[in-house]
């Protein structure tokens, strides 16, 4: 069975790990990177839901226990990971508080969207929230692309998309106007929009439009089109023009989806991501997410140390690079190992670097 690879993912999963870290250690008057969460769920809406059609195409069924399997080796070995080590760093730094012994149930249950919101996030480990989002999301996934046919898939896609970038604002206003502001609706309101659902649906609506009806995408390919997008794209995001609400959400949604489309599925892109450095800083890129808040903390504690100044952006640097290190050792040390098991024994269709490439088109 041919191995599937997409160009450019790689890129552009760092370049969304890498707006993530500016927003944290600048502030977002430099770089939202909320955004950049939002371009990890279109690609990874895009992605899981390819590879499951694929799966259900060359084997006739979707092996869903060996889905969960898999997803348990990508992420938890990680996610537990960073939980631990924030749990020891914030006892020797402040003492384990009832905001830490309120939030861990939520992360234990992989709802730490829902602790977020809440505002009872774990220090160092508060960016665990998407990952929440996206651990709710494959609980749905797989049984939806399973047990419902291609051309309901479209109908249901579009659905999801309408009711989560819409809900939130709806329930608001509602709870608003006529409900006098109840906390509880407010805050499963915000919850909402922190499941990420309209994103991934996003990504998972190009991979069944490419698997069926490719020439849709054609339009999209223009390179006309990819200049426009990509420069609205960029415009809108470094210039922070439009707010974070769920509306607009779903507008870099799609402009995102269009860029995906294109680095992956493209034969002619405009230019490409694919480069030994971005490919390697892509595939790592898990860890960068979720290792950057410590590494910019130790980063800080460094600098209170030294008697001089020293300017924000070489203290950014040495935070990539230590964020950098930490990931690359993750890597190698705790996710490999788990990885080489998925792809041994729960992986039934094959993706990934230095294997096939899906043609483009």
């Amino acid at each position: 069975m041919k191995k599937i690879y997409f160009p450019n993912l790689n890129g552009l999963r760092f370049f969304a790990a890498l707006s993530v870290m500016v927003y944290h250690f600048f502030g977002a008057n430099v770089l939202n990177g909320h955004f950049g969460v939002i371009l990890f769920f279109v690609l990874s809406g895009f992605l899981i839901t390819y590879l499951l059609i694929e799966e259900q195409k060359n084997t006739n069924t979707i092996s869903i226990k060996k889905f969960y399997v898999r997803r348990i080796l990508r992420i938890w070995p990680l996610y537990f990971f960073i939980l631990i080590l924030s749990t020891v760093l914030i006892f020797f730094e402040t003492g384990l508080d009832n905001s830490y012994s309120q939030a861990l149930p939520y992360y234990l249950v992989f709802i730490p969207n829902l602790a977020f919101v809440m505002n009872i996030s774990i220090k160092y480990a508060s960016i665990l929230w998407s990952i929440g989002a996206e651990e709710q999301f494959y609980l749905l996934w797989p049984w939806i692309i399973c047990k419902i046919k291609v051309k309901k898939l479209f109908l249901i896609f579009l659905i999801m998309i309408l009711f989560w970038s819409f809900a939130t604002h709806l329930i608001d206003f509602i709870n608003y106007n006529y409900l006098s502001n109840i906390e509880s609706i407010g805050i499963f309101s915000k919850f909402l929009g922190r499941m990420g659902f309209s994103a991934m649906a996003t990504g998972a609506l190009v991979a069944l439009v490419f698997r069926y009806h490719p020439k849709i995408l054609q339009f999209i390919f223009h390179p006309l089109i990819q200049i426009t997008v990509i420069s609205l794209t960029l415009t809108i995001w470094i210039g922070n023009l439009l707010p974070h609400i769920a509306i607009i959400d779903q507008v870099y949604s799609i402009l995102f989806a269009i860029i995906i489309a294109n680095f992956a599925l493209n034969s002619k892109v405009i230019f490409s991501l694919e480069n030994v450095i971005l490919n390697y800083l892509g595939k790592i890129s898990f860890g960068l997410y979720v290792y950057h808040l410590i590494a910019f903390r130790l980063i800080g504690h460094l600098s209170q140390i030294l008697s001089f100044d020293i300017p924000k952006i070489i203290l950014f640097i040495f935070g990539l690079l230590l964020t950098i290190t930490l990931s690359s050792i993750s890597y190698k040390y705790l996710e490999k190992p788990f990885l080489r098991l998925k792809l041994n024994k729960f992986t039934v269709i094959k993706s990934g670097n230095e294997i096939t490439k899906t043609k483009p088109h």
